[in-house]
């Protein structure tokens, strides 16, 4: 019977995470052989070992090993070790536990510097070896990219998805590179936002790896997991039929319950935190991803209101990235209206007025406060330069309000109230988007703007004017529409079904329309005078800004067959995803399939966007 293998008394924290011999213990520069291939950080582990039979060698080695060693039998008394992977400074005196815990008695039961389970058993292995050596040497899942290439696809994420997604600072990509599979999550970001056709693939493939590395248990640091996640819920290559466990809203899922285990759903888990802010961060960029596919798709949500009690963030949780923050407050904030909109919609009653005038009111409050770095135009009136992170905000914000005004849809599918701010959002919003696909900016959009376009579009359809200008103005905002999702469809999986379903929505209208869809009334005054409180811009605007003034022709814009009803069996289970009059049964068949499409011009290949000037 061979002797025990004797075990080095000191490893890597990588090693010791890929459960791979180490020898650091006799490198003489300090660097093993495995970091020194792998091109990464070498840092020693710190933490207490199990008591086990010590050999003849290591006794000679260690002479004094077992006298400081502490028992096991009493692991309440045993030294505090530290979670692994990650390096600790935690004070000799552990203070006293402040909230509730997820299943016990203290938030910090899972995460922190005084965690209880980091006293627990570190080297019980999850993934074997064997196993994780098997999946990732034969793909080289785990080796890094190239630090050059790697610096100037971190500079993408922090130009172009920050202000988006900050879940990383710029001293995480300064001061040394971060963990290999953080690495590859911010690469798979950079090239969904470049102009290379090939990046798309690229990105797919990273993903893929990521997802191999996070399954084996690759990244010990929950932190860091908590980033990655977070990460991914960018990628959306692939349609969301057939159902998988690929995509935003999986991710979304994973993320949150990662949040849920950590505690950091109470806001008293970030007291005397040092990366407070950055947690912060990741929990409203998690909540605010979960509002939006909440509000597109209908699903229930992981995280109610009442789950939580954590502060909005402040621009202090950004450090120097000033503007970005403020971007992100912004954001926030209207997911937190289009959460208020999706809760309204789930409880399938009636609406009280007062409901709604809470909504709009705080669209009122969003709009007059909005810091004048994100707005559209100046005091007097002037057009600020372009930017496209502000045209995203203004987009979101156009977007929450033909999602509020559904709700009154849903309810009276023949009320003209609301039709004006619905159609004007829709209008504001193509405007928008004209701009960044002119300036071939609509790589840089995230994959929520396939979201966006659709909701956008669905006031568009509906509308049916009387007059060659307004019926040109229609035609060019949903050419807009479609062209950005035609863009985005590499990078956006359900740009496709998106495009059918607008397709199918025109046709079915233009086909429908009769005279006793007319609406039932004219806008009362006060309905102009509420428009121009959610749309405090200039005439210059967009085309139907006009539609603000009370002088305008509404026989033209009112009269029979202008506005078409939402659906013939409206009711409180009707959403606005249903008004298009597709589902996920039926959203993957082919234009030809509905040969009568052919009358209206209908083609998705003929989405093409005139950006001469002609038009």
């Amino acid at each position: 019977m061979s002797a025990v293998r004797d075990r080095a008394s000191k490893v890597c924290v990588n090693c010791h995470a890929r459960k791979v011999k180490c020898d650091l213990q006799t490198s003489p520069d300090g660097v093993c052989s495995n970091c020194h291939r792998l091109r990464q950080p070498c840092i020693e582990r710190q933490g207490a070992r199990k008591k086990r039979p010590t050999t003849s060698h290591r006794e000679s080695l260690n002479a004094d090993t077992e006298s400081q060693q502490t028992s096991t039998i009493c692991p309440q008394e045993t030294a505090p070790s530290q979670s692994a992977g990650v390096q600790s400074d935690r004070p000799s005196s552990r203070p006293a536990a402040q909230g509730s815990g997820v299943v016990s008695h203290c938030s910090s039961m899972y995460y922190g510097e005084y965690s209880e389970a980091a006293t627990f058993d570190e080297n019980l292995a999850v993934t074997s070896s064997h196993v994780r050596d098997t999946l990732l040497e034969p793909l080289r899942a785990d080796a890094p990219p190239r630090l050059v290439v790697f610096r100037a696809w971190a500079e993408a994420y922090m130009s172009h998805a920050f202000h988006h997604c900050p879940v990383l600072e710029q001293q995480d990509l300064t001061d040394s590179p971060p963990s290999v599979v953080l690495q590859k999550a911010i690469s798979m970001v950079a090239n969904l936002m470049r102009h290379d056709p090939h990046a798309p693939e690229i990105a797919t493939e990273l993903y893929e790896r990521i997802k191999i590395l996070i399954c084996t248990n690759s990244e010990l640091d929950p932190v860091q997991n908590l980033k990655i996640l977070c990460l991914l819920t960018l990628w959306n290559c692939r349609p969301s039929t057939p159902v998988s466990v690929d995509g935003p809203w999986y991710w979304i899922g994973v993320g949150l319950r990662l949040v849920v285990q950590m505690g950091l759903y109470q806001e008293s888990t970030y007291l005397n935190r040092t990366d407070a802010s950055c947690l912060r961060r990741m929990f409203w960029y998690l909540r605010n991803s979960e509002s939006l596919h909440v509000s597109c798709w209908g699903y229930p949500p992981h995280l109610r209101p009442r789950d939580f009690d954590i502060k909005l963030p402040t621009v202090d949780d950004f450090g120097t990235q000033i503007f970005q923050g403020l971007w992100f407050i912004e954001s926030t904030k209207l997911c937190t209206i289009t959460s208020r909109v999706s809760e309204l919609q789930a409880e399938r009653r009636l609406i009280l007025p007062e409901e709604h005038t809470e909504v709009k009111t705080a669209l009122y409050d969003w709009t007059s406060g909005l810091p004048v770095e994100l707005q559209l135009y100046d005091s007097n009136g002037s057009r600020n330069a372009y930017c496209r992170s502000v045209s995203e905000l203004a987009i979101q914000y156009f977007v929450t309000i033909v999602l509020s005004e559904f709700l009154k849809y849903r309810e009276n599918p023949k009320s003209c109230q609301g039709v004006i701010t619905s159609l004007l959002a829709g209008s504001c919003g193509a405007t928008l988007y004209d701009e960044i696909f002119c300036r071939d900016e609509s790589v840089f959009l995230p994959q929520v703007h396939g979201f966006f376009c659709l909701a956008l579009a669905l006031p568009l359809l509906d509308y049916h004017p009387q007059s060659a200008k307004r019926v040109t103005e229609r035609k060019r905002h949903l050419t807009v529409l479609r062209s950005v999702l035609t863009a985005i469809s590499d990078r956006y999986g359900d740009a496709k079904m998106s495009l059918r379903m607008i397709d199918y929505r025109q046709g079915i209208m233009a086909r429908t329309a009769r005279p006793s869809d007319a609406c039932d009334s004219v806008p009362e005054p006060q309905a102009f005078l509420e428009a121009r409180r959610l749309f405090p811009f200039p005439r210059t605007f967009c085309d139907n800004m006009d539609l603000l003034e009370s002088s305008t022709g509404v026989g033209d814009l009112f009269s029979v067959n202008n506005f078409a009803p939402m659906s013939d069996d409206a009711s409180y289970n009707f959403t606005w995803l249903d008004a298009f009059g597709l589902d996920h049964s039926n959203a993957n068949l082919d234009i030809n399939d509905f040969p009568w499409l052919g009358e209206f011009g209908l083609d998705p290949s003929s989405v093409d966007l005139d950006i001469s000037g002609s038009n």
